[in-house]
Formats: structure tokens, sequence, C-alpha cells
């Protein structure tokens, strides 16, 4: 965030204080001239300049006090205030030239003040230091314009940004020009930066690791005789995130016309490093290169042997970029669907599904996508140069056992025998200070951090209830959950002439009503894998399109097929003894959101009916999935019937029944007959029935889906 005195002076907004001293004094000085008789234009406008300049110099002694935040903007702007707050109204600022002006952008440096970068490299050229000098001087990326820029401004080669408000400030062209060259570098600058982040959440950053490349670096540790900038950078990366070197020996890897050396390297996490069990470089093949081929033998025996699980394509909507998704769903509401998009309501169904989750695919990371690999949780800056020493003690006593004498190895022994020792006690402490605090931590919140590694240590992937069990025993069950229904219902016979009236087409309001309610409820991922946080994000073109759908399948009488899809998960109610054992288990159907938005809006419709017509009206004593009557109202009338009947001096019984798989004990065209008799509208009847048929995707080994017809 920029500080307040740097905003301030980027928009020439003077402090109140110092502006009201400035109309004071100007006008007492006036008033003074103008009671002597001597007030002319001349008198005026010397006044007036003058105290202008105390303003500015006012200002000034505010701004340049130590220690205060916004020195960036302060050290360019302050030197030429004058010149600054007088440049002419035309020459505004951009968002990318207030990047520039206060060191607040797309720079390495301040990403990694603010913990978005982990080092403060540029990410174009390799440099050390990324900052607005940097981009503006020194990165070859944008040489060609920098030249035209120093060529049109007359600027020298170590130009600062003071010489460059210099020259701008006084020419409206000037302004203009190095305007344009900011947004030009900053544009592509982000650019760059937002395809890096993308191929690099791409790379695999799982527990097992293999690296190997041409990293063209040098350094002692892989067998160079000396190391360069880039090999001890490459070195840190490495212990930073815990890789270990696989290279052993001093055989060269690169073999040119002007020399040879090691430059092709491999690394490995410790968990993989047990199943390394040969690293060659191969001397006696001719491989057509300057590089020599690198021989490997990985064993697999070592490798835990993961059970084989289906996979979602599940996005993290908590990293969505939302921007993008509402740009391309946008784009696709506006285009339409084709004409055999429009055919049908499950064909305009597929179209937004398909839609929506290819815009999910661009816009939205996977579930469980890599992430960058951060340093072990007890590497610092003291430990990194404990590990410098103790590997230059090392070193030096790796070659004192060449060409040294006795005393000379024994002192160099000593020497990395006590490094080692530093570096060692090093990593232990803030390894028990982290340790310490995990355990404190405990008494503050009890659910934070402990409980979650202790719930990722016994946390098992424990296969599911119909992995479990025989298929034959599956089938019992599902046949007792969802038993099958054959006979037409009476309702259905009337069903041959549908009719219709334009008054029930679905509105777009009522899209966004039942799918806002949803978005606040956080449950599991249906077939799609489409939340209803990413519904809520569609935008009104693509909207539009959703509510046309829902009319479409009211108006068919139908519910589309990719919406009849279900994940079934079974929760066991006790534990099955054998196959003849019968086995209880709670259903739940995992439905598309799309699909449960479409059952809510009629859920909705068939409230209204029943509150507007009195023949529809259910009894008083039905509670439960109805508004404003809910099983706590139950409870509340058992109650005052019991206090009733204890007060008259009678005798209360209350009997409970449980019936086994209630929801589905009654047949849907039993419930079609009674909806026609209670007059509901034909359209909510129609459309009811051909909800029946659904298709449950089951994780059963030996079949991969079951369809249920009620």
């Amino acid at each position: 965030m920029v500080s307040t005195d740097a905003a301030l002076l980027l928009a020439r907004i003077r402090p109140i204080r110092l502006l009201a001293i400035l109309r004071k004094h100007t006008y007492e000085r006036i008033k003074v001239h103008r009671d002597e008789g001597t007030l002319d234009n001349e008198n005026r406008k010397e006044i007036r300049e003058s105290e202008f300049a105390s303003l500015c110099n006012a200002w000034r002694d505010i701004l340049e006090k130590p220690n205060t935040s916004g020195e960036f903007t302060k050290l360019i702007i302050v030197p030429r205030l004058e010149a600054w707050l007088t440049r002419p109204t035309i020459n505004g600022m951009t968002f990318h030239l207030t990047q520039v002006l206060t060191g607040h952008g797309c720079f390495s440096k301040f990403l990694c003040r603010i913990g978005k970068r982990v080092n403060t490299m540029c990410f174009l050229c390799g440099e050390d230091v990324d900052d607005v000098y940097h981009t503006l001087r020194e990165c070859p990326m944008w040489d060609t314009q920098r030249i035209t820029l120093r060529r049109k401004l007359n600027l020298t080669r170590d130009f600062t940004l003071g010489d460059v408000l210099d020259v701008i400030i006084a020419s409206e062209d000037s302004w203009k020009i190095f305007s344009a060259f900011i947004e030009e570098a900053m544009k592509e600058k982000k650019d760059e930066k937002r395809r890096l982040e993308r191929a690099r959440k791409k790379r695999y950053t799982g527990g097992k690791l293999l690296v190997c490349d041409n990293f063209n670096s040098k350094a002692t540790l892989w067998g160079c005789p000396y190391s360069d900038r880039r090999g001890n950078k490459l070195i840190n990366w490495a212990a930073s995130r815990d890789l270990r070197l696989l290279n052993t020996g001093r055989i060269p890897t690169f073999v040119g016309s002007q020399g040879f050396s090691i430059v092709d390297l491999s690394w490995a996490f410790p968990s993989l490093m047990s199943c390394v069990v040969e690293w060659s470089v191969i001397q006696d093949a001719e491989p057509l290169s300057d590089h020599a081929y690198i021989w490997m033998a990985i064993s697999d025996a070592s490798l835990p042997r993961e059970r084989k699980r289906p996979t979602q394509k599940c996005w993290s909507f908590k990293r969505m970029d939302s921007d993008l998704f509402v740009e391309a769903l946008n784009w696709y509401g506006a285009l339409g669907p084709a004409e055999d998009d429009l055919v049908s309501a499950s064909s305009l169904a597929s179209w937004i599904t398909g839609n929506v989750c290819d815009t999910c695919d661009v816009s939205t990371p996977k579930l469980g996508s890599p992430r960058e690999r951060p340093s072990a949780y007890w590497w610092n800056d003291a430990i990194a140069a404990c590990r410098k020493v103790s590997i230059s003690a090392r070193r030096q006593l790796i070659k004192s056992r060449r060409r040294g004498t006795v005393k000379d190895i024994n002192a160099r022994k000593l020497a990395y025998k006590t490094a080692k020792k530093s570096l060692r006690l090093q990593i232990n402490k803030p390894k028990k200070n982290a340790w310490d605090e995990l355990i404190f931590s405990i008494n503050d919140d009890r659910w934070s951090l402990p409980y979650k590694i202790v719930l990722n240590r016994l946390r098992s992937a424990s296969p599911g209830l119909t992995e479990r069990v025989s298929a034959r025993v599956l089938s019992r069950l599902l046949d007792s959950l969802f038993p099958v229904g054959t006979l037409p219902s009476a309702a259905e016979m009337a069903w041959r002439i549908p009719a219709w009236d334009d008054a029930w087409n679905v509105s777009i309001s009522e899209v966004e009503d039942v799918i806002g309610k949803a978005a606040t409820r956080n449950v599991a991922p249906e077939p799609d894998c489409l939340k209803s946080r990413a519904w809520k994000r569609v935008p009104r073109p693509m909207t539009r399109w959703l509510a046309r759908c829902f009319s479409l399948c009211l108006k068919e009488g139908v519910f589309p097929e990719p919406w009849k899809r279900a994940h079934l998960v079974l929760i066991p109610k006790g534990p099955a003894t054998s196959d003849d054992t019968p086995l209880k288990a709670r259903p739940i159907c995992l439905l598309d959101e799309a699909g449960k938005a479409l059952e809510r809006i009629i859920a909705t419709r068939m409230h209204d009916w029943i509150d507007e017509t009195p023949v529809s009206r259910l009894s008083e004593w039905k509670f439960e999935f109805r508004r404003h009557r809910s099983t706590v109202d139950a409870l509340f009338a058992v109650r005052n019937f019991i206090e009733a009947a204890l007060s008259a001096g009678g005798v209360a019984i209350a009997v409970s029944l449980n019936i086994t798989n209630a929801f589905n004990s009654i047949s849907w065209r039993v419930i079609n007959d009674a909806m026609d008799q209670r007059k509901f509208p034909e359209y909510l009847t129609r459309r009811l029935h051909n909800v029946i048929p659904i298709d449950f995707n089951e994780t059963c080994s030996d079949r991969s889906s079951r369809q249920v017809i009620l």
C-alpha cells in the first residue's frame, strides 16, 4: 500500500493545513496593500508566488523528515516540488506510471518484500535485483525501446528517475513519450510474469521428484575446479528445497572444442535417493553431441505401492481468476449456442455445462495442482552461512589429503569437524524452537496447526462401502434402497398433449436467487465438480441461457440427461458379518448443481401453488419440507398436546414408527397421481415424472454405473 504522503504528493494534493495558511496569509497581505491603496496586478502576483513558495518550503520540510514512509517517491519528486505542482494538468498520471514513481508494481524486489516472491531476481534476465531502475535502465528486454527513449528525451545511459522527471515535466510531448514507454514495458512484464506463473503451476512438486538438466553452472560440489555465481545460486536453491545431488566422480559431461566441464546435473528428493542404485557418465558411446550420455538405474522395489483410485477433475475455486472466468463466459454468452444446441433442453444443458467446465479449466487451477515447493521450515540465513563454511572446510580437507602434510590434514580435519558440528547445532536450534511453538499453540487453539498435523498422520484413504462388499450384496442393497416400479400412473396417461403458457417461463432473477442461496453452503463436489460458488459467478449473458434451458425443461417436461447422473455414497449403519446378512446403509446422491437449481425453482413454485390454492393444501399435521413448518414445530405440537392432556387429568401416549427406507417406500407414480388429484399445474407434474430415471455412478470393482428407474 502506498503511504499517505506519497499518494498526496503524486496527486498534487497540498495538506489542508498548509493550504489554509496560504489562503490566510495571501488574504492578509492583499488586504494590507488594498488598505494602503498600493494594490495592483503585479503586487497580487508577487504575493501569490511568494506564498506558494512558502507553502512548498513548508511541505518540503514535512516530506524530508527522516524514517518516514514513501521515501522512494519523496526522493524523486521533492527536489523538484515546485515544477511538479505547476506542471500542466493534461500531463495526467496513469496506473503504470504511478507504479514506477512509487516502486510498487511488478518488480521482484517489491514482490519479495510483500511475500509474493521468494527472491528479488528478475524473471526476465536473471539479474540479482529487479526494481524500477533495473527495468528502466538495465533489463535487456527493452534495449531497443530504451535507446529510442534516450534519444528522444536526450538522456544519458545512467539516467535517473529525477532526470526523467526534469525532462517530462517541462514538455507535454516528453511526458507522452515516457508514459508510452512505461505502459508498454509494464504490460509486457506483467504478461510474462503471468505466463511464468502458469508454467510454474504445471510443474510437479510431489514427494518423489527427479531433476536432470544442463544447468550451465560450475561448482566444486560436482567436481568443477572452481565455483561461479550461477553455481552458488544453484546450490543454495537446491539446499533450500532439500534436493540431493546424484552426480558422482569427476568425469566431464560436456566435451567441446574449447574444453570440457561438468554441467549436466541430476537432483532428487531424499525419498527417491534410496531408489537410485547407480549413476554414471557413459564414456565409450558416441552421442553425436557435445554432451555425454548419463546412465541411471532406478529400482522401484523401495517405492510404496499406492492404490489407484478414480480421480475427478475438481477445481480449486479459492484460487479462481474471477475476472478471466467472467470474461470468458461473457464471450460464450454473447456468442450463443449453435442451432444443434437449441434442438432440445438436454442439448442446451450440455452446451452450458460444457462451456462452464471449459472456462474453469482456463481460469481455475485443478484441486491439488502443484505449487512452488517452499523452503524447509527450519531454513534461515544463519544455517546457509554455516553450511557455506562447512562446505568450504570439507573442500579444504579434500585438497589437503592430496598433497598436504599430516599436520595440515589434522588441522583441516578438526576445522571441518567443528564446522559440521556448528551446522548441526544451527539446524537443531530452529527445529527445537518450532517444536516448542507448536506445543505452546495447543493451549491457544487446539484446532490449529497441531490438530492438522495429527489428522494428516492418522487419516488414510480407506475404500468406500461399494468397494468393500461383493457385487451380489451391493445389488441387493441398491434394490432395497431404490425399489423399482413399472406401472404407469393415471396422470401419465393424460400427458399426451402438453400444455404451456409463456407466463411459466423461468426468469433470470429466479435462477440468480436459487444459485445465490446455494452458494452459502459448502457441500461435496458433484459429478461435474462445478460447485455453487462457481455458478454464482456466472455472468448474466450465460445466466440468461440457463434460465432459457430451465424454461425448455418445464415446457418439454424433461430433465436433461447430464443432470441425471449422481455420485452414490453409501454410509453404513452397521457392520456386515457375511454376504447373507442384510446390509444397512444410508444413501446420499450427489447431483449436479445446475439440476439442483432447477429442482429448487420447481419446489418454490410448488410451495407458492400450495399457499395460493386451497384444494392443493396439505394437512396441518404435515411438517418438514414445508415453509415455516419444521421438525421443531412438530416437537412443539407434541409437547402442547401432552401438556393439554396432563392438565386435563388425562394420559398421553406417544407412539413412534420407524419406516425402513421411508423416502423411497412410495412410488413416484403414486405421488404423481396425488398431485394430479390436488390440481397441481400439469407442467410441474409432467416435469416430476421425468426426474425418475437416475444413473448412479458407483466405485465398484466389477461395474462402473447402474441405472435405477423408480
